[in-house]
């Protein structure tokens, strides 16, 4: 999570708000915490609700993926994809091999107890 920047500013990811650019080039944004409790008591809400909206809002940001976030995740699938596709021989023939010793178990257990 960013810090928080006193008492009536927060940093929260990304938003409607008012927006600036940070050095690393992540779009980060500013909310004047005090002023949109504020506005929100204005349009009605009450000092609780207008509080407890503004504090949801701060909390945001741990939940929002990055471009960065999202680029890792497709690297990652793509390899999990690379690596199934080359294990997919390894599995046909181990289940061929599978079902041959079923057969053939299956074939001295017949034997085995006069069955044929």
């Amino acid at each position: 999570m960013l810090p928080h920047l006193g008492a009536s500013a927060v940093w929260i990811g990304r938003s409607t708000l008012h927006g600036i650019r940070v050095q690393a080039g992540i779009e980060m944004y500013l909310l004047d915490t005090h002023a949109t409790i504020r506005d929100l008591e204005a349009a009605g809400f009450e000092s609780k609700q207008a509080e407890a909206i503004v504090s949801a809002i701060g909390r945001a940001d741990e939940q929002v993926a990055t471009k960065a976030d999202v680029a890792r995740l497709d690297t990652s699938i793509g390899s999990m994809r690379s690596e199934i596709g080359s294990i997919r021989p390894e599995v046909a023939t181990l289940r061929w091999a599978v079902g041959l010793n079923a057969a053939v178990t299956f074939a001295i257990a017949l034997r085995v107890f006069d069955l044929v």
